[in-house]
């Protein structure tokens, strides 16, 4: 008889019943189990932070729904001139916003999101009190002027307690929480909208004093620490980090990627509300606008927690775009609105994908005290998209529903992918800088 290839010394054989194997514990954790063992675990230094964020949040948007109504109706401006006012907080917000970097990372962040909060204050005192051009101009610059410096400020203290491989759930978590604030920011002030003018404001200016006090407590010390440059850091002239993220292609990749993925959300505020009114009714932009806000509410957490788990950081960003591509293909053949709304959600899946992934993989590409001037060059680039967003709505939208803009847009989106696959680097997480590909 032939000899088997392989013989068993059944000797050494253990026999082992099902009860005795040690259990397959990754598949016994369910996907809510992790992430809450995972949230238990966040720093309290990182819970603070998020706090202060939506604290931020509330304060501030107590008012800016308001803004236009309160400068036309009771101030009396004209539209005109409170066209100019939005545009001039838009400015000073998004295009300072990489010099409130820079500041960040020159001095303190606890200082920086401080100044901010003290600026808001201003501003909104500015508003009560001033009646002409030239103090409610300044009052639209300083209140742009303060989240320049409170936003890249926040992104670097919140990024440096980041464990390995985090940035991408606490971003998550950041985007959350200002959401969060902005919705309940936006109802306080409903309730307190006939309050007398001052007393608005007033209210406003009290909820950021507690903002701006919850960053010297205790608990801050630690990541504050963190966010304090070295003298070495501070001895390199400021502008030679910005050089160096310059010529990083990766940083410059998600700078494209991002000032698109910003033109393309402008139409959550521009043409998708028109092509709702124009196609249904004025009812159902507020429908349009639940189902946005639901979906980042309850799925921006844990799909980027479950997505982070099996997928890099470039796959996210290209599964972001595919959502964003196939929504305005939907949006192009004028649906009932019963399947628009569900293609506002998928829309919003691309929004909560692209957003902390792009923060977490530029974040990934500087050191620890540079990441506010990293922050400060996103938000200028967002200055651009919203531009650009601006400037496509303008002149591409068809009424009623769009007609063919919409492919435009998710010809962008497509452009976008193809972008991110460009062999100008390898993506090294968890490492700075990048690698050249051959």
């Amino acid at each position: 008889m032939a000899r088997p290839l392989i013989q068993y010394n059944d000797k050494n054989i253990k026999r082992t019943s099902h009860s005795q194997l040690p259990p397959n514990r990754s598949a016994e954790k369910t996907l809510l189990t992790n992430l809450l063992r995972n949230l238990q675990k966040l720093s309290p230094a990182t819970q603070w932070l998020l706090f202060i964020s939506f604290t931020f949040n509330i304060g501030s948007f107590v008012i800016v729904p308001f803004i236009a109504v309160y400068l036309h109706t009771q101030l009396g401006f004209s539209l005109a001139f409170v066209s100019v006012q939005l545009t001039l907080k838009l400015f000073s917000q998004r295009g300072m916003m990489l010099l409130g970097g820079i500041v960040s990372d020159r001095l303190n962040t606890r200082l920086a999101m401080a100044l901010g909060c003290l600026l808001r204050i201003s501003s909104f005192f500015l508003y009560a009190l001033g009646r002409d051009a030239i103090s409610i101009s300044v009052a639209s610059l300083t209140f742009g002027l303060a989240s320049a410096l409170f936003v890249p400020a926040s992104k670097s203290a919140l990024s440096q307690t980041a464990a390995p491989g985090g940035r991408t759930l606490l971003f998550s978590l950041r985007s959350t929480a200002n959401n969060l604030g902005m919705a309940l920011g936006g109802l306080l002030g409903s309730a307190l909208i006939a309050l007398p003018p001052l007393a608005l404001f007033s209210a406003a200016a009290g909820v950021q004093s507690i903002c701006a006090l919850l960053l010297w407590l205790p608990r801050l010390s630690l990541s504050m620490a963190m966010a304090t440059p070295d003298r070495g850091s501070r001895a390199v002239a400021a502008w030679r980090p910005l050089v160096s993220m310059l010529g990083n292609p990766i940083i410059l990749q998600m700078a494209a990627l991002y000032i698109i993925y910003i033109a393309l959300y402008a139409q959550l505020e521009f043409t998708l509300p028109l092509a709702a009114a124009n196609l249904f009714s004025s009812k159902s932009v507020g429908l349009l606008f639940f189902c946005n806000t639901a979906t980042v509410f309850l799925l921006q957490i844990p799909l980027n927690y479950y997505l982070g788990r099996r997928f890099s950081l470039p796959r996210m960003i290209v599964l972001g775009f595919v959502c964003i591509a196939l929504a305005m293909v939907g949006f192009h053949f004028a649906p009932p609105l019963a399947a628009f709304l569900a293609l506002i959600s998928i829309y919003t899946l691309g929004e909560v994908i692209i957003d902390p992934a792009i923060d977490a993989m530029a974040s990934s590409q500087v050191a620890e005290h540079q990441t506010g001037t990293l922050f400060g060059l996103l938000g200028s680039g967002a200055m651009a998209g919203g531009l650009l967003g601006n400037w496509l709505g303008a002149t591409g939208f068809a009424p009623p529903g769009g007609g063919g803009f919409w492919l435009v847009c998710a010809a962008i989106a497509a452009s976008a992918c193809l972008l991110l696959l460009l062999p100008v680097a390898r993506f090294s997480p968890g490492r700075l800088g990048y690698q050249r590909k051959a």
